[in-house]
């Protein structure tokens, strides 16, 4: 029984460690789950729904009708453009943060009781784990070097 102890207790003391060199796909994915996890995100994405749904809607009405020449199709474009522009925000901004993460490489992590250190070749940051309230799980696979 006694030796059961010591090898949950040796588990527990020895870090685990992880190599991770981040690409433009990982950083979307991270966005599109923060996006998901707050409040700002959802509204986001819930007005660019609304706007979809309503130019759809607008547009619709307006080829349905017999006034086309009153029709405000450059208000459609523009609907249609800033609905795309919204959708491949995710893209761009992890595009602008892979840029930055490419001059860092691999990122060294280092779990243990004590919190988290990551190290990078220009910097290194350590967190406690109660700073880590929650995570957000995205779809991708990882590897651990």
């Amino acid at each position: 029984m006694a030796e059961g102890r010591e090898t949950t207790v040796a588990v527990a003391e020895r870090p685990v460690e992880l190599a991770y060199r981040p690409s433009v796909g990982d950083l979307v994915s991270a966005l599109r789950a923060r996006a998901r996890s707050t409040g700002a995100g959802r509204f986001r994405r819930r007005a660019l729904v609304w706007t979809v749904a309503v130019a759809a809607v607008g547009a619709l009405l307006s080829a349905a009708g017999s006034g086309r020449r009153d029709t405000p199709w450059p208000l459609y474009a523009g609907l249609v453009v800033f609905a795309v522009f919204m959708t491949a925000v995710p893209w761009l901004q992890a595009r602008q943060l892979h840029r930055l993460a490419e001059r860092q490489g691999d990122i060294r992590g280092t779990v243990d009781d004590t919190g988290i250190r990551l190290t990078t070749a220009h910097s290194s940051a350590t967190l406690d784990v109660l700073l880590a309230t929650h995570h957000g799980d995205v779809n991708s696979t990882a590897t651990v070097h």
